[in-house]
């Protein structure tokens, strides 16, 4: 047998037991919930470091749902506690914007010593230690 009480809570009796059980009613302990900070397009990293690389696709509620670069099938949806904004280049490594041309010249001559053949590279290589000494 159900009976409802002045607060609208609907209370099952049973009639072997005594009519005086007390019942309260408690507030369930919910997070408050935080907005989401993710923007559709942004660029993303897991919290735990095991992907980057990522662009938020969707958003739905507090999940986020990100595509990896260069991992294929189907986006997967992250709850926003465990994704990252990616920092900028600028915010990860603290080059100064003057200094930018240095990793251009390098990246450069890397890829020059690459295109080399054996001979080429040997040389290249005695001539720079003999250089820079």
């Amino acid at each position: 047998m159900y009976t409802v009480s002045s607060r609208g809570n609907a209370e099952m009796i049973d009639r072997a037991q005594s009519p005086k059980i007390e019942c309260y009613d408690l507030p369930e302990d919910k997070p408050d919930v935080k907005p989401n900070p993710f923007k559709i397009g942004e660029s993303v990293r897991l919290r735990d470091g095991t992907a980057a690389n990522g662009i938020v696709g969707a958003i739905f509620g507090n999940e986020v749902r990100v595509a990896w670069d260069g991992v294929a099938g189907d986006p997967q949806w992250y709850h926003q506690d465990f994704v990252l904004k990616e920092k900028r280049p600028a915010e990860r490594a603290g080059v100064p914007q003057e200094n930018q041309a240095e990793p251009d010249i390098v990246d450069h001559a890397c890829r020059l010593v690459t295109r080399m053949d054996d001979n080429q590279r040997q040389r290249f290589i005695a001539y720079i230690r003999e250089t820079y000494k």
